[in-house]
């Protein structure tokens, strides 16, 4: 029984660690653009085939590797930025375990050449399977090119865990934005099936930000700045009008290396308390600067999570300059309240050069204790606090004309001012504007409107090949970012059987037509929404397809709760949900109706 332990083989080892590290193209392309960046590049073009699974090239102009490195570099915990125990707590670049170009090589075909500034050639190595294929001295430019191709080619069973395309796409523009928006004085570049997504020239961060998110960000974004001798806390944060009710736009950056925190993103929570709806989340680009000795970035394998020396203080220091920044720009009371400019006195008739005294007019013949008779013939006007010494009996019953008549139907029953309906059926009505009530043999049903409307329109767009469309009069614009572009074609066609139909240009779209019944208010609430959802999405297992994207025009043209109904709209919604194949769950899974049994309601009274 002995000699049941033995070392794993090489190839092995490195396809378990490729596990934590490289778990789909956006994880390659992680690793890749950080090597770039701490190559001392200053132009990294990033070019991706069919979202990464047929290639993946990061090009750069830093320093390169002479032929030794270039090989040394795929072999595990093989790395240029640690020489002791001590650097683990004086890190200043992005990577520096060993395991990245190990990990890759080991899961896909790797070509590397490189050349440096003092050399005359450059030097090519081809990787399959962790296993040196070739390596010879070509003709290069000065920096690096990296090329990964078939990812997973050996390991089926994780390629076939990858999502579809436009998944995919997401998740590499997402670590493309999170590589480019710290380091705002490189030149990015994102190639996508020879479609270019980005050209960022360096810029400033606001500028960057534009550039990546579009022009509609610009006004919503409020400068942050606090420096302390523990932390230095600067960037953007948004204001309340744009937070959203899904996690959009929200990164915090620790030494220019992004991080993901619950404590910290807690701490801007906290700080929008009051400004922002509960179910609602910030937008916010946060940088944080410290001593490396401050904080531990060995604690994740793709090192996208800090320890602080002292988080608690960390916290409190965002809270309180998140408050300041938005009380300096007015979007949260401060102490100085500060007034607009078209409420300050200071201001008020300036065009006539003077101000002028308001006029008072007293009349001295006004007595409250006599009122009009007139007054008291209409049977809607309230008393002035006192009775009346005359009224005639003409006039009181001019106070009871418009009530009516009720009888009791049977002899002796008491009459409780009840109308019996004439109508047959059972009795619908509105609660709170929010949910319909009717009565069922078994007892009372509840509905919630919005719910119950989000699963008429989820069947219909579901059951139909094509919706008919309504043409605008002039077609609506809506500006986005490369990414949103991105992520509106591949719906395009989809959108378009729905009945919603737009044009797709440089920065915008243009909407040409809308699904039958929408309003073209709904427009704009409607695409944020749509882009919002296929953010969240990325998780999906089929990825795009039309059963969610009815779900998400389904809620984006349900009737909301606080909508008053008429006694037709209620009767044709109830109507249209009971023809429905799941009238009882919306398409979100959750509860469109409620019974309340008749034993239930009498238990209550008798308990």
């Amino acid at each position: 029984m002995g000699n049941l332990i033995q070392l794993l083989p090489e190839s092995i080892a490195n396809q378990i660690a490729a596990g934590e590290v490289v778990q789909r193209p956006a994880s390659v392309v992680k690793e890749l653009l950080e090597n770039a960046v701490d190559a001392g590049a200053n132009h990294i073009i990033l070019r991706v085939e069919q979202a990464g699974k047929a290639s993946i090239q990061v090009e750069d102009n830093g320093r390169g590797m002479e032929p030794g490195d270039a090989r040394m570099c795929f072999e595990r915990h093989a790395t240029s930025k640690l020489r002791t125990a001590d650097d683990l707590f004086n890190i200043q670049t992005k990577g520096f375990r060993g395991e990245a170009m190990a990990s890759i090589a080991s899961v896909a075909q790797v070509e590397l050449s490189s050349r440096t500034e003092n050399q005359e050639l450059g030097t090519k190595v081809l990787m399959e399977a962790s296993h040196c294929k070739t390596q010879e001295p070509i003709a290069a430019a000065k920096g690096t090119t990296v090329t990964v191709k078939n990812l997973f080619y050996n390991i089926p069973a994780r390629r076939n865990f990858l999502k579809s395309d436009a998944v995919e796409i997401r998740h590499i523009i997402d670590e493309f934005q999170r590589v480019a928006i710290p380091h705002t004085q490189i030149h990015f570049q994102l190639i996508h099936n020879n479609s270019e997504l980005f050209h960022l020239p360096p810029a400033k961060l606001r500028q960057r930000l534009i550039a990546i998110f579009g022009n509609r960000l610009n006004e919503k974004l409020v400068p942050i700045q606090e420096e302390t001798n523990l932390v230095k806390i600067s960037g953007f944060i948004g204001k309340p009008t744009a937070a959203r009710k899904t996690r959009g736009e929200q990164f915090f950056f620790v030494n220019n290396r992004f991080i993901r925190d619950y404590a910290l993103n807690h701490a801007v929570k906290t700080a929008f308390a009051g400004l922002i709806p509960s179910d609602h989340f910030p937008t916010y680009f946060i940088f944080l600067e410290c001593q490396p000795s401050f904080i531990d970035v060995n604690i994740h394998p793709t090192k996208t999570e800090v320890k602080f020396e002292d988080e608690r203080v960390i916290n409190a220091f965002l809270r309180s300059s998140i408050r300041k920044a938005l009380g300096q720009f007015q979007v949260a009371p401060s102490l100085d309240f500060q007034q607009e400019p078209e409420l300050d006195p200071n201001s008020w008739g300036k065009s006539s050069g003077r101000v002028e005294a308001p006029s008072i007019r007293v009349n001295p013949d006004f007595n409250p204790f006599h009122e009009e008779k007139s007054k008291l013939k209409s049977p809607s006007q309230p008393f002035k606090g006192h009775r009346p010494k005359h009224v005639h009996t003409s006039e009181w019953e001019a106070v009871f004309e418009n009530i009516p008549d009720v009888q009791s139907e049977a002899e002796g029953s008491p009459n409780l001012g009840f109308q019996e309906e004439k109508n047959t059926g059972p009795v619908i009505f509105q609660w709170n504007r929010s949910h319909l009530v009717t009565s069922v043999k078994s007892g009372v049903v509840l509905i919630d409107q919005h719910r119950a409307h989000q699963r008429i329109w989820y069947e219909r767009l579901i059951e139909t090949k094509s919706l008919s469309a309504q043409r605008l009069l002039f077609p609506q614009d809506i500006e986005m970012s490369s990414a949103e572009l991105a992520g509106m074609k591949e719906v395009q066609g989809d959108l378009a059987e729905m009945g919603l139909h737009f044009d797709l240009f440089p920065n915008k779209i243009s909407i040409q037509t809308l699904p039958g019944g929408m309003q073209e208010s709904e427009v704009k609430p409607l695409i944020e929404s749509l882009m919002e959802d296929l953010k969240q999405g990325q998780n999906a297992s089929m990825g795009l397809e039309k059963s969610r994207l009815s779900k998400i025009l389904a809620r984006s043209l349900a009737i909301p709760r606080g909508r008053s109904l008429s006694k037709e709209e209620m009767q044709e919604m109830m109507d249209s949900l009971f023809a429905c194949s799941e009238p009882s769950i919306s398409p979100f899974g959750k509860p469109v109706l409620i019974t309340l049994e008749g034993e239930e309601i009498l238990k209550r009274f008798n308990a």
